[in-house]
């Protein structure tokens, strides 16, 4: 009886999460997402065979590498905010009152994700049995690559699970999932990459060497990304079950059943608050400012205020700097001083990038969430100002970081040189249309899913860029197939579409921040 009891606790706990997942938005528009991609691939591969002598092998490759990375995100914005979400809604607490187990609360709620993520493989089976069809992939490659999909699907379940039940809120678990899935895949390379410097600079021995080389290449091969590649490239000759399969099983399983033994040791219920704090970032008190306090408001609770400048230029110019230091110190050549200033410039635009979107997820989306917008659109000011004065107090705190890129780009003749070089062709616009379209974006997303945290929002712009970077791939490979526009044209072309895209997502953004005042 017992056991039947408990089954009956997580089919209803099961159910629940499926029914939310079914109303809300973010699991449609992953499935959107992924449909989309599935038709822009096959469309690319039919259209480039021209080119390639396997089409269907590479429409193969973006259909596995964008279901894992559909994966990944789920790990964030699904996995991540199950325990941490029940914490922060204050309903946690009832669930433990019904005395249902640890064990069987992550299985009843987390299952849902790994449920609804299998449905999207097996949906997906049509599609990859044309890809068999237009040639370059046998059965046991497809099967293998199904099966390191449904074993990485495990694996991010059970990251998002551990972190949602450490965490307090569902920002600080999605953000810490976020660093182990970049962990995951960029640590080892920077692991050798860290050893051959220093063995190349006689820091450490060769044996040294070789033992940090081991053990990345072993943690490496349990990965699904160099699964997949090995899948790839195997021309069908692979066995279907490999051990990244069992290490992705085992590591799940590991850490959803030490999620169910901390999950008593951490609190019942906290109040819900901006899930993405920082010590330097925390909001700073002080007198309003007369003519604008708004944009001191805003200045002062999300860029920090002057311990926020502070901050900033130290980052923007001591970060490049000393690693700067660090590469002359350890490496194997010497840097210039035109090279050091390169490196602050790409530094600081690069993480410029990073504070923009970082703004554009919770800027409104925290003003909605702690239920402090509608009463500051009660103020007697226009609606439009009142958005573009937080826009302005959040972009001052940016004044050190813009200064300190510009210094930088105007002291370096390489930078000033890659600007100039690509000025015939237009090819300076892209970086700016990709910076402007990730932002538009992420601002869109701020908007459209106000439930997620702002670094599940960040992560679906990243998402979203993946996208638009293969759409702009597919497109040249099939004007340069066809010979029909050149490179100038293109890069006009491709500044105008994505231009106006962003400015559609913009407006969509100010639509529904209108909509949702409106709700408040």
């Amino acid at each position: 009886m017992a056991d039947v009891d408990h089954l009956r606790r997580a089919t209803a706990l099961l159910l629940r999460r499926l029914r939310l997942d079914l109303r809300g938005v973010a699991g449609h528009l992953i499935r959107l997402f992924g449909a989309a991609m599935l038709l822009v691939t096959i469309l690319g591969a039919v259209d480039s065979s021209r080119m390639i002598g396997s089409p269907g092998l590479a429409a193969f490759r973006w259909i596995v590498w964008c279901d894992a990375l559909l994966i990944s995100a789920a790990s964030m914005t699904v996995f991540a905010a199950v325990i941490a979400g029940e914490r922060e809604g204050g309903t946690l607490g009832l669930l433990r009152m019904t005395g249902t187990s640890p064990l069987i609360l992550l299985l009843g709620q987390g299952v849902s994700g790994i449920v609804i993520g299998c449905l999207l493989l097996a949906i997906q089976f049509p599609f990859i049995v044309l890809t068999i069809t237009l040639g370059g992939v046998l059965w046991n490659q497809v099967l293998a690559a199904f099966l390191a999909l449904l074993g990485h699907l495990i694996l991010c379940a059970g990251i998002g699970l551990f972190f949602s039940t450490v965490c307090k809120r569902a920002g600080s678990a999605a953000f810490y999932t976020l660093l182990t899935q970049v962990g995951l895949w960029w640590g080892p390379w920077i692991a050798r990459w860290i050893a051959s410097r220093l063995s190349s600079g006689g820091r450490i021995s060769s044996a040294t060497e070789q033992v940090v080389e081991g053990l990345s290449s072993k943690i490496d091969a349990q990965l699904v990304w160099v699964r997949l590649n090995e899948i790839a490239a195997s021309f069908g000759i692979i066995d279907v079950v490999s051990s990244q399969l069992w290490w992705s099983l085992a590591g799940g399983g590991l850490l959803i059943g030490l999620s169910a033994l901390v999950m008593d040791y951490r609190p019942i219920e906290v109040p819900p608050a901006s899930p993405l704090i920082i010590s330097l970032w925390k909001p700073s008190r002080g007198r309003a400012w007369g003519r604008w306090p708004i944009e001191g408001k805003d200045y002062r609770q999300y860029m920090g205020g002057a311990r926020g400048l502070v901050a900033r230029v130290v980052i923007y110019s001591a970060v490049p700097l000393l690693t700067g230091w660090l590469m002359n110190q350890y490496g194997g050549g010497r840097l210039t001083d035109d090279d050091l200033a390169a490196m602050v410039f790409w530094f600081g635009f690069a993480f410029l990038v990073i504070e923009l979107n970082a703004i554009a997820s919770r800027l409104f989306r925290n003003e909605l969430a702690e239920q402090t917008w509608s009463t500051l659109v009660l103020l007697p000011r226009p609606f439009v100002t009142i958005v573009g004065s937080k826009l302005g107090g959040a972009l001052l705190g940016l004044v050190p970081a813009f200064l300190i890129t510009a210094l930088a780009y105007a002291s370096s003749d390489g930078a000033q040189e890659f600007w100039n070089r690509s000025s015939r062709t237009y090819e300076w616009v892209i970086p700016w249309v990709m910076v402007f379209f990730f932002v538009s974006f992420t601002s869109l997303a701020s908007m459209m899913l106000s439930g997620l945290p702002p670094t599940a929002v960040i992560f679906c712009g990243v998402l979203a860029y993946f996208v638009h970077y293969a759409l702009t791939v597919l497109a040249a490979m099939s004007l340069q197939s066809r010979g029909r526009m050149e490179m100038t044209s293109f890069n006009l072309f491709y500044a105008s579409f994505w231009s106006l895209t962003s400015v559609t997502f913009l407006i969509v953004a100010f639509l529904r921040l209108r909509k949702l005042t409106a709700r408040n």
